[in-house]
């Protein structure tokens, strides 16, 4: 800004400051006022502050850096000077004591305070009764806005404002309606507050897309306290634009229902009512609406909220909030979690500036591993089901699966850890695992992405590479050595025993794990623990459910408090949305999908090769999603089987989505197979039928093995061996016996007598049949 221009401002303001002035007085507390002139919302933290500051110092109110400018109309001044004893204009003006004179406000009649708030309320609080005053510096109420800015402005260059009343600040001058020079020099003064952010913020406003997410939130001024410019340049450079900037919706979203889009109300939404709502849950968590019900009741939280209808439909609306209460300090904590994954997804493509990691993805999307009208749905590190949709679910349910894989799986994919919980040894970040880099690339590949980078990543043999490392660490023992023909044969040996493990842990036991539930009893989640890096207790606990089917149709459980699952389901809505399908089927029954073991050995190892433009999908651009609930594949549509019934499946054989097959396998493979097997359960030493024997296929077969799993009941065949329901159905049907028998899992124990029992059963049952 030009020299001359700041001279010209500054004289006008210091004439006027002549020109308005009416003296100084001692002003009892009753009659200050705080309103629309005082930039500063109260925050208990300051208060708290200062009244540590007053025991120790002593309330120091009478130097002049001291003093509160406020305003008073010339009438309402020359009725006080009239109630006031030994009180005049010109002793209000040359203050010929040590301490200025006490001015008494008409009844009905305050002052205007334009600074001071925390300083006043602080001395409310512990001052004593007659000392219950401050200095206050007198203008006319009709002085110059460019006066009232600067009194506004001089006592803010000696305290620390945040990061967000200065962003407040200058969004509030730059887009005055009335841009003048005057506006201008506000806002640069403000600038001149951001020792070593300016260039951050520059950055930021060179964004338009997040300068307008942030602006939006300007109608909350209570929310800005977590603001950290600082960290802007980051954020920026995550390129991870379309989930940071949902996050920011999110947070616009749920206090526009909390305060139900009353414009009024969010203008009145104080720093210490966003800080007590920040991170709880109320519509879950009775723990969490059982904390704030004292202090909302009470009036400390919406305190300038007045009206009973009003402070009741906030309360009804806390009540109805879906996961936990997002701010702009949550917002950065929580770019903490999204960022190491954005750097493990960010390698499965070619780095190019100004290209988002959402972008990125959709470009690499190819349509060679997804077939028209299905959509691969991972519901374990080895299982996937089929559901129906279109090409742009398969892409958006796609990107958002490979993210979960990353969050699953971050520690062994880059050198980075979990928090260190309390009293346990800090975690030391791993060694990259080249088994995880290619398990991740070859979902990628599975789901519909292709580029160099993922090719590279599945043309490792990930065995050969952990054979290779574990032959070189013993050869650094002294004095051996590996002779150079010998070496390859011996990498190959071990990478095929690695092999041989892998292959046998993800065939005969399948992943069986219950979903975690939303709520608990007992100690819920602490607050410190919702945003941020995961801490490592939480991060083992929760990464095996990281999955679409579990986030989406999660169990709510009967407890209190809230899960730590919880806190991650929420997290991850918060930048990913609820993303509702684009196809005209939401929702998707159980006894439509299909699940199939994954052979890590087989599945992992295939190369493919990149595919021509002619093979991407047709769309130009994905769709943008509105970010509402959907309803997602619900567990309890599976089909129930009954003890006394017969199975009913809801949709024809030739309606039923087939499993998921690589496309390389024939068509006629698809076609069910239909056996008759026999259910029995052990009870009191005996088996008893437990259903009459019907024919059923594969797919029927394991939904009734899961439900009972689900149960608690477990199911083994007539030698004793466990069985679960990816591996149920051919076990009965090689052993010829096709009989499955059901344990409940607390009193699980095989007999002798139980073995003798089901194969003498089985036997007669053969004979009878050959007869």
């Amino acid at each position: 800004m030009d020299q001359a221009q700041v001279e010209i401002i500054e004289r006008r303001i210091a004439e006027d400051r002549g020109k308005y002035y009416r003296g100084t007085a001692v002003v009892r507390f009753e009659y200050l006022h705080f309103g629309s002139q005082c930039p500063r919302q109260l925050n208990r933290e300051n208060v708290e502050s200062l009244k540590d500051t007053f025991r120790r110092e002593g309330c120091l109110r009478l130097e002049p850096k001291h003093h509160i400018p406020a305003l008073i109309d010339q009438q309402v001044l020359d009725l006080a000077i009239e109630s006031s004893r030994l009180v005049s204009l010109d002793t209000l003006l040359k203050n010929p004591e040590a301490t200025p004179p006490e001015l008494k406000m008409p009844q009905g009649y305050s002052l205007e305070c334009i600074h001071g708030r925390h300083r006043v309320e602080a001395g409310k609080e512990i001052l004593l009764l007659e000392d219950k005053w401050w200095t206050i510096d007198l203008y006319l109420k009709n002085a110059s806005l460019d006066l009232r800015r600067s009194l506004s402005e001089e006592y803010s260059n000696s305290i620390s404002f945040s990061d967000g009343k200065i962003y407040q600040m200058i969004r509030c001058y730059k887009l005055h309606t009335d841009r003048s020079i005057e506006t201008t020099f506000a806002e640069m003064r403000w600038w001149a507050r951001l020792k070593g952010k300016r260039k951050d913020l520059k950055m930021l406003f060179t964004r338009g897309n997040f300068t307008d997410a942030f602006d939006k939130l300007l109608v909350i001024p209570g929310i800005w306290g977590g603001l950290r410019i600082g960290m802007l340049h980051k954020i920026l450079a995550l390129r991870c634009d379309k989930e940071l900037l949902q996050y920011l919706e999110h947070i616009l979203t749920i206090w526009f229902a909390i305060l139900g889009e009353n414009p009024a109300l969010m203008c009145v939404t104080d720093q210490t009512t966003v800080k007590a709502l920040q991170l709880k849950a109320p519509g879950y968590s009775k723990e969490d609406l059982a904390a704030i019900e004292p202090r909302f009741r009470t009036g400390e939280l919406f305190s300038a909220v007045q009206s009973p209808d009003d402070r009741q439909n906030i309360w009804n609306n806390l009540q109805q909030v879906e996961g936990l209460i997002p701010t702009i300090e949550s917002f950065f904590e929580d770019f903490k979690y999204l960022a190491p994954t954005a750097r493990i997804v960010s390698r499965l493509f070619p780095k190019k500036k100004r290209i988002t990691v959402y972008e990125e993805m959709y470009r690499i999307f190819l349509k060679r591993s997804q077939k028209d009208g299905e959509v691969i749905v991972q519901d374990s590190d080895k299982t996937f089901y089929i559901r129906t949709g279109n090409s742009t679910d398969q892409f958006e349910f796609g990107y958002r699966q490979v993210w979960l894989y990353a969050w699953r799986h971050f520690p062994k994919l880059i050198e980075e850890c979990p928090r260190k919980e309390n009293g346990q040894p800090t975690p030391v970040p791993q060694e990259q695992s080249k088994y995880r880099w290619h398990e991740l690339a070859s979902l990628a590949n599975k789901l519909g992405f292709q580029s160099e980078q993922i090719n590279q990543l599945m043309s490792i043999d990930p065995f050969m590479e952990i054979a290779h490392d574990a032959l070189l660490k013993a050869q650094g023992l002294d004095g051996y050595e590996y002779e150079e023909a010998t070496f390859e044969p011996y990498q190959g040996q071990i990478a095929n025993i690695v092999k041989t493990a892998t292959t046998r842990a993800t065939t005969t036991r399948q992943p069986i794990y219950k979903k975690p539930a939303l709520l608990v009893d007992g100690s819920e989640e602490a607050l410190e623990r919702r945003c941020g890096r995961t801490f490592e207790k939480a991060y083992r606990n929760d990464r095996k459910f990281l999955f679409l089917d579990v986030l989406y149709d999660p169990v709510v459980g009967e407890g209190k408090g809230i899960s730590s699952f919880y806190v991650r389901s929420s997290v991850y809505f918060a930048f990913f949305g609820r993303y509702i399908s684009s196809s005209s089927t939401n929702t998707i029954p159980h006894q439509e999908r299909s699940t199939r073991n994954i052979d890590a050995g087989n599945d992992m190892s295939t190369e493919t090769q990149p595919q021509s433009q002619g093979d991407r999908l047709q769309d130009e651009q994905p769709q943008d999603i509105p970010s509402i609930n959907i309803t997602p594949p619900n567990r309890d549509q599976m089909i129930t089987m009954s003890a006394s019934n017969e199975m009913e499946t809801t949709q024809e054989t030739s309606n039923a989505i087939v499993p998921y097959r690589d496309q390389q396998e024939p068509e006629e493979d698809t076609e069910m197979e239909i056996h008759r097997i026999f259910f029995k359960v052990w009870e009191n030493n005996i088996l008893v039928d437990q259903r009459i024997s019907t024919e059923m296929d594969r797919s029927q077969v394991e939904d009734y093995v899961k439900s009972q799993r689900e149960a608690g009941i477990m199911a083994i065949n007539i030698g004793g061996r466990i069985l679960t329901e990816n591996n149920c159905y051919d076990a009965v049907v090689r052993d010829g016996t096709k009989t499955i028998i059901f344990v409940p899992r607390d009193r699980f124990e095989v007999s002798r007598q139980m073995i003798k029992y089901a194969g003498q059963s089985s036997k007669r049952r053969q004979i009878t049949r050959s007869s």
